[in-house]
């Protein structure tokens, strides 16, 4: 077959029955009048390393990805996933879509554009597709599913008539103890003398008493305690939908969320980022493996000046 470049245009055409043998037989690019086909780079450059074309304009696979492809780990990934049997089209900005297995272009639309990048890229979650793949400097490629998380439990709201004496006690504040904050999974009982003691004082952390003030539970309800207001803003979000947030520090997140109060181990590890946050992927990674290490699912709260929306990251094995 015989393969022509225009750069001007990014395309790659190739004749000699060419439909027959790379659209209609394998899906690779879109077919033209006769039995012409036109390639992105891309899929030039795949079929140049496999054998399936001998040259373009007398270019080898090296000399053509030299001058032709501008992102190597699309490419990588376009590779990765062509040997694992799946349909890829290329659009005019390098951007790879995914097909269901077994889908053809020629009957069926993309099921997800692939976010490809390299191991050196900071990614924007919230703009994210549903499949994130990251092209290594070893030369291989770790998928990440990417889908919007909706925090649900069976926690239910404090009494409004519920109401506790606050000290400052250290970072956060001692109360009362209280039946009803002990089954709502606030804070942790402690003794005078700071051993755990069960029944004397409740010791909240600065994130849950700065909620219960603004809440009306605390009395006084302008204790002082330092807070970052995004933490703030996530656990509020979380204990209003219903679920029940602790500190996460232990897993290298904000918290560690508990969905009904049976639940002996919590379902989800949450981390308070800014909503345009752009995290390296070595970040989100060690994050996703430390949270599927304790079999957690691991989710970043994007905040918002308005809402906070999250977003739910894990390993994913096409």
């Amino acid at each position: 077959m015989k393969a022509t470049y225009d750069s001007d245009g990014d395309r790659v055409t190739v004749t000699e029955d060419a439909r027959q043998q790379l659209y209609d037989a394998s899906g690779y690019g879109e077919p033209l009048d006769g039995d012409a086909v036109a390639l992105m780079p891309v899929e030039a450059a795949y079929l140049l390393r496999k054998g399936k074309l001998e040259d373009v304009d007398g270019d080898g696979y090296s000399g053509f990805l030299r001058h032709a492809v501008e992102d190597e780990a699309v490419l990588r990934v376009y590779a990765d996933l062509r040997d694992r049997g799946y349909y890829l089209s290329v659009s005019d900005d390098e951007e790879l879509y995914l097909y269901a297995r077994g889908d053809h272009p020629a009957n069926s639309s993309p099921e997800t554009r692939v976010e490809a990048v390299d191991e050196d890229a900071a990614v924007e979650i919230g703009k994210l597709p549903s499949l994130l793949a990251v092209a290594d400097d070893d030369g291989d490629v770790t998928y990440f599913s990417v889908e919007e998380e909706k925090p649900d439990g069976g926690y239910t709201p404090l009494d409004a008539d519920v109401s506790v004496v606050a000290e400052e006690h250290g970072r956060g504040v001692g109360v009362s103890d209280s039946d009803a904050l002990r089954e709502a999974r606030y804070g942790s009982t402690v003794g005078d003398d700071g051993e755990d003691a069960g029944d004397e004082t409740l010791l909240l952390s600065p994130v849950e008493a700065a909620y219960l003030a603004k809440s009306g539970v605390l009395d006084p309800p302008d204790t002082d305690v330092d807070v970052d207001a995004r933490r703030l803003a996530v656990y509020t979000d979380l204990r209003d939908r219903g679920v029940c947030p602790r500190t996460g520090f232990k897993f290298g997140a904000d918290f560690r969320v508990y969905e009904t109060p049976d639940d002996e181990h919590a379902a989800l590890l949450v981390s308070a980022v800014e909503q345009d946050v752009r995290p390296s992927v070595v970040e989100v990674s060690r994050a996703v493996r430390l949270a599927h290490g304790v079999r957690k699912r691991m989710v970043f709260a994007l905040v918002g000046d308005e809402k906070v929306e999250y977003v739910a990251v894990e390993r994913e094995r096409p």
